[in-house]
């Protein structure tokens, strides 16, 4: 998933549809997961090595 920011500050729009919001730590992720975003962490996805390309510091 991809996003671009142009102003403003976010808001949670549609909050019937989140428990939680924040930034974590790839050590300290909240449970359960999103079920594709969990077999990208534990490498059951396509290219397997996906998630070392977000791992990556910037």
């Amino acid at each position: 998933m991809a996003g671009s920011y142009a102003s403003g500050e976010p808001k949670l729009t549609a909050d019937y549809e989140v428990a939680e919001l924040g930034w974590f730590g790839w050590d300290s992720l909240p449970s359960p997961l999103f079920v594709q975003f969990e077999n990208l962490v534990n490498q059951r996805s396509y290219p397997p090595d996906g998630i070392a390309n977000l791992k990556k510091e910037k």
